[in-house]
Order: C-alpha cells, then structure tokens, then sequence
C-alpha cells in the first residue's frame, strides 16, 4: 500500500498552509491542554494525571500521554483533509483563481490606498479620544458632582 496525494501537485500552496495551520492549532491545543490537566488537588483524576514514570534522563507523567493523543488527532486530522477530495478541488479553484481571475493591485494604487486607511484609522483615534475625554469631563466634573 503506497500513500499517494488526491491530485497530487496541484493546490500545492493552499494545501501546505492548511495542512500547516491545522499543525500550529495542534501543537498549540497540546501546550495548552498539559498546562490545563494540572490537578493540584487531591482526587482520582488528580492522581490519575500525576501519576510519573521514570525513565532515566526523563520524567514522563500520564499527561503526556492525553496530549500525545490529542496532537494525534490533529495531526492525522490536517492528513485527512490534506487528502479530502471536495476540500482538496476547493483549495485548487481557490489557488487557481487567485492566480489567474483576481486583478492585484499595481505599487502605486496599493500605497495610496494603505494611505488612505492609515489616516483614516488616526482621524478616527483622535475623534475617539477627544470624544472620551470629552466624556469623562462632562460626566466626572459636572454630572457627578450634582448627585
């Protein structure tokens, strides 16, 4: 039995970030599932999960074990849809169009329009901040003081 890609060197890039984010998310969950499963307490899921083995230069404790088994899933999880044919023709439409239907800004367009929302988003910051500080006078100074 070989492993071979559903259509294979096609959706190279869209494939690869997926797969590729699916593996951030995994390693991710699995940090923050070993800190979560941490049971100081006294009782039998505590002393489930902090039972530790030791095996010479390391400490292995039976959390490492749920972990391993939800980086598993995810992992095997990022393969199957690596290889699931609606999301795989999907991804390929999708790469496929961006490269030949979309019509990508030139240079110049590009910097005037980041121009444009970059003194837009201070315009906006100013008004926000004048408008709250504006606020808390009228409510601090004037409202609060009649009550």
């Amino acid at each position: 039995m070989s492993f071979r890609s559903y259509k294979e060197g096609q959706g190279i890039w869209a494939r690869g970030v997926m797969a590729f984010v699916f593996f951030v998310i995994g390693v991710y969950a699995a940090f923050r599932l070993y800190d979560y499963l941490y049971v100081g307490q006294q009782s039998w899921l505590g002393d489930f999960l902090n039972i530790s083995f030791n095996l010479g230069l390391w400490t292995v404790d039976t959390r490492l074990f749920v972990v391993g088994i939800v980086l598993i899933i995810f992992l095997g999880s990022g393969i199957w849809f690596y290889n699931y044919p609606r999301l795989v023709d999907f991804l390929i439409e999708t790469e496929t169009e961006l490269r030949t239907r979309v019509t990508w800004p030139k240079k110049n367009d590009l910097i005037n329009a980041s121009t444009v929302v970059v003194f837009t988003v201070i315009l906006v910051g100013i008004w926000v901040l004048l408008s709250d500080n504006l606020f808390i006078i009228l409510f601090r100074d004037t409202i609060y003081e009649w009550f």
